[in-house]
């Protein structure tokens, strides 16, 4: 894995955002947001590739629980170090995404963190997610409350669940992802 921590002065930053309300095949994927909608959609030029960025909302997860209006930051959480099986799954598909498409995802978040603010909210029950070809970096709110996140630690946390989860270790997986404690959320990397 790769991680630029330059700024890249020569390169275009295209943000295209639009706004949608459909099912999300990715993250459908996962338990925890099987009936998950994508809300916002936005591009990410990366030289001659272009990253989807989303939020999706996930209104069945949060559904029994009530909900707090504060926001909580979570940018320096410590979750687990993928010490059990439950981490690396398959919970994605059978096989693992491509390195070179998780590259561009971290090659995007390096554009974006120079760019915008360099951390971003996702509300209860809700997720945020990059991809690009067959690569997805993704993080979870389980909780009930609103929770901000930092780019850096989004490519810096998914980066090392693509490293112990995807070739070349082996069992090979399709998902890495790092969960803390708490269950309040989780960051991982996953076969788009």
């Amino acid at each position: 894995m790769k991680l630029y921590t330059f700024s890249l002065p020569f390169t275009t930053l295209a943000l295209t955002y639009y706004a949608l309300a459909t099912p999300n095949c990715g993250l459908q994927k996962r338990t925890a947001c099987e009936e998950g909608a994508i809300t916002l959609t936005s591009t990410i030029a990366v030289g001659d590739k272009t990253v989807t960025w989303e939020k999706l909302a996930c209104p069945g997860s949060v559904s029994a629980r009530e909900t707090t209006d504060w926001v909580t930051d979570v940018c320096d959480g410590i979750c687990s170090v993928f010490l059990g099986t439950d981490t690396c799954n398959n919970e994605s598909g059978d096989l693992p995404p491509e390195l070179d498409d998780c590259d561009t995802i971290i090659d995007a978040i390096t554009i974006l963190n120079g760019s915008i603010e360099p951390t971003f909210t996702v509300d209860p029950g809700s997720a945020e997610q990059l991809t690009y070809g067959t690569c997805r970096f993704f993080f979870e709110n389980l909780s009930n409350d609103v929770l901000e996140y930092c780019w850096t630690a989004l490519s810096n946390v998914a980066s090392a669940a693509a490293s112990t989860c995807f070739p070349p270790t082996n069992p090979i997986y399709s998902e890495g992802i790092c969960e803390p404690s708490s269950g309040a959320w989780l960051v991982g990397a996953a076969h788009s």
